[in-house]
């Protein structure tokens, strides 16, 4: 694995395992966040605060959340896919999985942009 590639998988692994301090260790102070369509743009400090706050709640889900192994792109920016599995916490049966594309881009071993893509598909287009 690519250095790039192996630190967005451990900012993710991290994220995801609810490691605040580990997750923002990973993030270049001038880090941003740009959501989907139509483009919100989020600091790394808003972010933090963001983390500290509780999971939003789902009354019968539960989530889970995992991704793929980082793809390494030209140019240096890196891909992943990453999904949000719920089930209905009284069946555990699965109710809905949400994939999202997202690309990175780091600068002096941090991640300096998370840019969150609405499909797998959007990468190229993205850069």
């Amino acid at each position: 694995m690519d250095e790039r590639t192996a630190i967005v998988a451990r900012y993710l692994g991290a994220l995801f395992a609810q490691d605040v301090e580990t997750a923002l260790a990973w993030l270049h102070p001038r880090w941003q966040l740009v959501t989907l369509p139509p483009g919100i743009v989020v600091t790394r400090d808003r972010f933090a605060d963001a983390l500290g706050s509780a999971e939003p709640g789902y009354d019968h889900l539960d989530l889970r959340r995992e991704f793929d192994e980082p793809v390494l792109l030209a140019g240096g920016r890196v891909f992943v896919v990453a999904r949000t599995i719920l089930t209905w916490r009284e069946t555990a049966e699965h109710a809905a999985t949400i994939d999202r594309g997202a690309l990175f881009v780091l600068e002096d071993g941090l991640i300096t942009e998370h840019r969150i893509l609405r499909t797998r598909q959007d990468a190229p287009a993205a850069g």
